[in-house]
């Protein structure tokens, strides 16, 4: 499957680097910490914190049992709505 990819980026110039991309703390959609315990002390987004409220209860009201996330950036509304739903 290809899926096209739209989206601004701070100081990627040129070409899509994943890997730059990864590294770059400036891209804050993006970049991802070396170690586990570095991206859960990551700041929370509160507009990702709205919206994954927000998404965890439409799954409640029409009895989501699983979901399926294609992504490209740090998986933040994904490992927040992860945690909502562990802590109901």
């Amino acid at each position: 499957m290809k899926l096209k990819h739209f989206a601004v980026f701070n100081n990627l110039k040129g070409s899509l680097d994943w890997e730059k991309l990864r590294n770059d703390s400036n891209e804050a959609a993006y970049f991802l910490p070396n170690t586990k315990d570095e991206y859960l002390r990551m700041p929370i987004n509160e507009y990702y914190s709205s919206l994954a409220k927000i998404i965890v209860n439409e799954i409640d009201n029409i009895d989501i049992k699983d979901i399926f996330s294609i992504g490209s950036g740090n998986a933040q509304i994904e490992y927040l709505i992860k945690k909502i739903q562990i802590l109901m």
